[in-house]
């Protein structure tokens, strides 16, 4: 009877046992954090104070982090000046921002 609760099986990288789930970090496939990410952990800001930071909702940091969109010129610019430069305009949009430029490529306008 003792020994249902010493069964643990692998499945789907999760250990399920009967009295606890402990998850496996599957090293292989993991993504490093989004920078805003890291930067919020850094600085301890909530999604919404980051949100005022940038001019935006904090629904739209959530899609920045998640890579379901991207911060706009706009955006990219006030976060950049925001962060004093720890989160660079062209680390956040590299499609319209060269690392040494100061305006917005011709495939941005």
């Amino acid at each position: 009877m003792e020994t249902y609760l010493s069964i643990i099986k692998l499945h789907e990288k999760k250990l399920f046992s009967l009295d606890k789930i402990v998850s496996v970090p599957d090293t292989a496939n993991m993504k490093t954090k989004h920078p805003i990410a890291e930067y919020r952990k850094r600085n301890n800001l909530t999604l919404e104070e980051f949100g005022i930071l940038a001019g935006v909702q904090k629904a739209a940091v959530c899609k920045w982090e998640n890579g379901h969109s991207v911060p706009s010129v706009t955006a990219s610019k006030k976060i950049d000046i925001a962060t004093s430069g720890a989160l660079p305009k062209a680390v956040l949009r590299p499609d319209v921002w060269a690392v040494d430029d100061t305006q917005p490529s011709e495939a941005a306008e």
